[in-house]
């Protein structure tokens, strides 16, 4: 599990890497801690996005708004799986959050902070032709059973 932790100043800071590696789907979670407020506006009151750069330096935004939950007396969490948006391919992620609050006219980002996604091999391209057919076979049964 990554851990990322806001203060009240807006800082975003790692507290806990997990160990994320290439074409991973849901293995590992995003774990964010928010204050629950800034500047004495309730972030429950926000709206909130995960914004990052991946690994080709593109940009993407998630909304989170709706994974806010309690954690704390002061804080509260998001918890998002790191699905394959993140960790399609090898190489740093860079993450920040944003906060909007429309009604006060408030416009709240955290600084960035970078994740690896660790490379791994799949093992597919490593098997001769000849055992790869007993392997795919398996599968077949496999997804045959799980359908049952």
């Amino acid at each position: 599990m990554l851990v990322l932790k806001m203060s009240e100043d807006k800082t975003l800071t790692i507290t806990k890497r997990g160990n994320t590696y290439q074409d991973e789907h849901n293995a590992e979670t995003i774990k964010i801690i928010l204050p629950k407020s800034i500047n004495s506006i309730d972030l429950d009151d926000c709206h909130l996005y995960l914004s990052f750069i991946n690994q080709e330096k593109l940009g993407q935004v998630i909304e989170i708004t709706e994974l806010l939950m309690d954690y704390t007396d002061c804080f509260y969490s998001v918890e998002i799986p790191m699905h394959k948006v993140f960790t399609y391919k090898e190489g740093t992620i860079s993450l920040w959050v944003k906060i909007l609050n429309s009604e006060k006219m408030m416009v709240a980002k955290t600084n960035m902070v970078s994740h690896i996604i660790q490379p791994h091999l799949e093992v597919e391209g490593t098997i001769p032709e000849q055992e790869l057919s007993i392997l795919e076979s398996m599968a077949v049964k496999l997804d045959a059973t799980a359908i049952k």
